[in-house]
Parts: C-alpha cells; sequence; structure tokens
C-alpha cells in the first residue's frame, strides 16, 4: 500500500469559505501533527486529544486603529 493510501493518524477537518476541502492522509497527519503538537506544549493542555480552530483574516488596518476585527461574516 502506498503512503498516499494508508490511514491517516489524525482526523482532520478542512473548511475554506464554508467549503470542505478534500485531504490526504499525508495532510492529515501534517496538520493534525503540527496542530495538536503545537496545543499540547500550552500549559494545561498537555493531554489535549480534539482541538478546533477557526482562523478568520482580519481587514487590513492602519496603524492605531482600535477598530480591527473579523470581517464580516
Amino acid at each position: 500500500m502506498s503512503p498516499s493510501q494508508r490511514d491517516p493518524r489524525y482526523d482532520v477537518q478542512l473548511s475554506v469559505d464554508g467549503e470542505p476541502a478534500p485531504l490526504r492522509a499525508f495532510v492529515h497527519d501534517v496538520f493534525g501533527g503540527a496542530i495538536l503538537g503545537m496545543v499540547q506544549a500550552l500549559r494545561g493542555c498537555e493531554n489535549a486529544r480534539e482541538v478546533t480552530i477557526r482562523v478568520v483574516q482580519r481587514q487590513a488596518t492602519t496603524p492605531g486603529d482600535t477598530q480591527s476585527g473579523p470581517t464580516s461574516e
């Protein structure tokens, strides 16, 4: 069985702009290992088994702007 056909070690679900993005086993493993590794390095999160992250790109702001926040949904 080739590496791209094996079962991934992590179950990763990725949506981009509300649409599911297909991932190969390698990407499941890279994302899962990297994210869980970073989270488990945080104090109090050493035993984390499931992590939910939502990333929204902020609008460009000018220096000193205190009104920055996520773009409208």
